[in-house]
């Protein structure tokens, strides 16, 4: 039963229980004892004097019997407070021996002598003596004081001698004047030893608590009994026999009390130790039968235990155990470790490291060493070791390959990363640095997807986020680098697995591409350069040929005249004839020329502009009329219309002069005998559109795209049907623009061409009618005719 309860309850809740019962028990006793005296006191009750004297005899049997049992429980304890409880009971039997001898030696004169002093507890100093030991044994347990055999000889011998003296001094002058002293001091007696003895019980509960012993809940019981056996000697008269016989039971139970907490203590440290003893056969087996550690316990020159794995690798037998003079330090190589690990355990009793050991079994152990001290301050020491000579050769060549890889990771210029399977970094190549500028420990537990561009970010997760697909796989995307700006990479994947094939991540090994995309950036730039250097070479192949061409017809016409220059008839006749040839030719000059100087002004920024409020219908009406003469050669039906018949807006009349003027220069140029040019006005979403469309030659698909560019002509041949530098259209688009408007092609036409201009529907900030130019522009007809001189058919 006792044996389920230990196993099943704290032993603390247990103790604490039973001090707490046993208390509340003694309390309840020591009342009705005191309430008890009362009336027992008024009883005249005859109990036979032999049987008190027996019973005292049996109290001397029994406080020697525990007196005894206490030494021998502290021998087993070693605790002081214990040794001095003991003591109490010793002091106790010493009275009880000189009690006795006096009442048998000199009996009849003895009980005369306590009659006439009317004291019943003959031993008044010892009592107080003895409570005040309690106390001392008290302190002495809560502070844990160790008392050396030495001493504990000289307390024996000095409590004997003192009881003895006290004893005597009492019964030869205490006893013979104790009825001359007045009740007031009696009363001083009797109250000093109820505080002594309550203070002791209080304190050995207290201590009870502490150590979690019953043996100091039935002390208590024990003390309280001795005090109310004192108390009754002090009450009962000599003639209150009952009051005698009581007193000297509850001596008995005072006495047997301790022997029955001895047992319960002992019945408990019994099946503690039952239980101690299972698992320590339980440890025992997990150190004996160890399969991954050795463990020797050695003093400093004594092997006293080795389990199965150390009798094995140092070659030991059992049945050899201890082994006297055995010395491990022998074995091991390094002297200054020696040092190390002594140094160690002197500190702090501990020390845990590999070993190089000279054995022929063992050439590497990792060990750990720990320093024990028993109850007589011998040193012990256990070392716990595992045998790693073969993972010590496996690891070191590790470390060699691991030292070969870290050099080439160190040295390669692509970034390898490793990611676990929700995409966060666990390893990053030192590369990071010189690519990202992140230092290679910075982005640990980041998710790599997070470095992507977020442009990039869905199609890199398609590619790179699939742990399903086997096959590796290669993208390219851009990825930050610490300053914030983005990199261009190239990212090849592949599934990092276990031996069972579980997928556990990936590895990303991601290559700086810049370079390679600054390649195609300068590859298309020279490609470029070489386009622009042919386009350039065919644009002065074509201004030499438009210079060229019309300086030929000036200087023909001009030998002609000089050899008709003799007759001023002829010559008269004769400059008639080709002095429109001659102006017209002069004009297709200036107007190449014209170009030339506006492109280069619009480039750089050198192009004024004479901007104002315009009626931009009534402009290009204008204009269209002006060139009718010049359609009406090639029987070509010029057709305007317009949606309204006044738009004021803010433009620069000149400019649009030229622009209109252009675009129908091109448009007569490609249309044949008998088409049509229409010139159409309109409004779009906050814009004047003009449309310029004819149903000529058209542009060729290859050409519309680049139709506004520089230097782009239909017919780049020098045997075209048309002349043209290439840079007309170029200039009409930049003179758009600089009116904040747009210029487009039709490029679904699938016949002839149209042009459409969108100028912004806006005016300036003066808008009153003064302001607004109505009769200011007319046409230019000089400006006409420099824009329409390349039309050969005119001469």
């Amino acid at each position: 039963m006792i044996e389920n309860i230990i196993d099943n309850l704290d032993q603390e809740q247990i103790i604490k229980k039973y001090l707490k019962n046993i208390l509340v028990i003694g309390i309840t006793f020591f009342i009705c004892s005191v309430l008890a005296l009362i009336k027992l006191n008024e009883i005249n009750l005859k109990i036979d004097r032999n049987i008190i004297s027996t019973i005292r005899n049996i109290n001397c049997f029994m406080v020697f019997l525990t007196t005894i049992t206490l030494g021998i429980y502290y021998y087993g304890s070693k605790e002081t407070g214990i040794f001095l409880i003991a003591i109490f009971y010793y002091c106790l039997f010493i009275e009880n021996i000189i009690h006795l001898y006096f009442f048998v030696v000199k009996e009849e004169e003895f009980i005369q002598l306590i009659n006439r002093s009317g004291l019943r507890e003959p031993f008044i100093l010892n009592t107080i003596l003895r409570g005040i030991l309690l106390i001392i044994a008290c302190y002495v347990s809560e502070k844990n004081i160790k008392i050396k055999k030495v001493h504990r000889k000289i307390i024996i011998f000095l409590v004997t001698v003192t009881v003895v003296i006290t004893s005597l001094l009492e019964i030869e002058l205490l006893i013979p004047t104790f009825n001359q002293v007045s009740e007031q001091v009696k009363l001083t007696f009797c109250v000093l030893i109820f505080i002594l003895y309550v203070v002791a019980c209080i304190l050995l509960f207290y201590i009870g608590l502490t150590k979690n012993q019953i043996i100091y809940s039935l002390i208590i019981n024990s003390v309280s009994l001795i005090l109310i056996k004192s108390i009754y000697g002090f009450v009962a008269t000599p003639q209150n026999t009952i009051l005698i016989f009581i007193g000297t039971i509850f001596y008995f139970l005072a006495f047997v009390l301790p022997l029955i907490g001895l047992g319960f203590d002992l019945t408990f440290k019994i099946f503690k130790n039952e239980k101690l003893e299972k698992e320590l056969k339980t440890f025992y087996s997990l150190t004996e039968d160890n399969r991954d550690n050795g463990v020797v316990i050695y003093t400093n020159k004594d092997l006293i235990y080795a389990n199965k794995i150390a009798r094995k690798d140092f070659n030991i037998d059992l049945k050899d155990i201890p082994i006297k003079n055995i010395d491990f330090r022998k074995y091991v190589k390094n002297e200054e470790l020696l040092s190390n690990i002594k140094n160690s355990l002197q500190k702090s009793c501990f020390w845990s490291d590999v070993i190089e050991f000279n054995w022929e079994k063992i050439q590497f152990i990792n060990a750990n060493v720990q320093c024990i001290e028993d109850e007589k301050n011998n040193k012990k020491y256990c070392i716990m070791y595992r045998n790693i000579s073969k993972e010590h050769i496996i690891s070191n060549k590790l470390k060699i390959s691991e030292e070969k890889m870290r050099t080439i990771n160190s040295n390669i210029k692509d970034l390898i990363s490793s990611t676990d399977k929700i995409g966060k970094i666990q390893y990053l190549s030192p590369s990071i640095t010189k690519i990202l500028g992140y230092d290679y420990t910075e982005l640990i537990g980041y998710n790599w997807f997070s470095l992507v561009h977020p442009l990039d970010v869905t199609s890199v997760r398609k590619v790179l986020g699939d742990y399903e697909d086997n096959d590796t796989v290669i993208t390219e995307h851009r990825i930050r680098t610490k300053s914030g700006k983005y990199v261009w990479v190239e990212s090849v994947s592949n599934l990092l697995k276990r031996e069972d094939g579980t997928i556990i991540g990936k590895v990303i090994i991601s290559r700086d591409i810049s370079y390679r995309n600054e390649m195609e950036k300068l590859k298309v730039e020279v490609n470029e350069a070489k386009e622009y250097e042919k386009i350039r070479g065919e644009f002065f192949a074509n201004l030499s040929h438009e210079l060229r061409t019309p300086i030929n017809i000036i200087y023909s016409c001009i030998q002609l005249l000089d050899y008709h220059k003799g007759s001023k008839d002829s010559l008269s006749e004769y400059y008639d004839k080709y002095e429109k040839t001659i102006k017209q030719n002069c004009f297709r000059m200036l107007r190449l020329v014209n170009n030339l100087i506006d492109i280069t002004k619009i480039d750089s920024g050198f192009m004024k502009f004479d901007f104002g409020n315009y009626d931009i219908v009534k402009i290009v009406e204008d204009i269209t009329l002006s060139v009718i003469p010049y359609v009406e050669v090639k029987n070509i039906e010029m057709i305007f219309d317009t949606e309204f018949e006044e738009r004021i807006i803010k433009c620069d009349p000149d400019k649009i002069e030229r622009i209109i003027l252009n675009l129908l220069s091109n448009s007569i140029k490609f249309t044949d005998i008998g088409g049509k040019i229409y010139v159409n006005i309109s409004y779009k979403k906050g814009f004047v559109e003009i449309n310029v469309t004819d149903n000529g030659k058209g542009i060729p698909i290859d050409k519309r795209k680049t139709v506004f560019e520089r230097f782009v002509q239909a017919d780049k041949s020098l045997k075209r049907g048309q002349e043209g530098s290439g840079i007309g259209l170029a200039l009409v688009k930049s003179l758009v623009e600089l009116h904040n408007g747009k210029i487009y092609l039709d490029e679904e036409r699938p016949n002839g061409t149209k042009i459409t201009i969108l100028l912004p529907d806006i005016i300036t900030e003066e808008t009153d009618d003064e302001n607004v130019n109505y009769e200011l522009y007319k046409p230019n007809i000089d400006r006409i005719s420099v824009e329409f001189s390349d039309i050969y058919e005119l001469y």
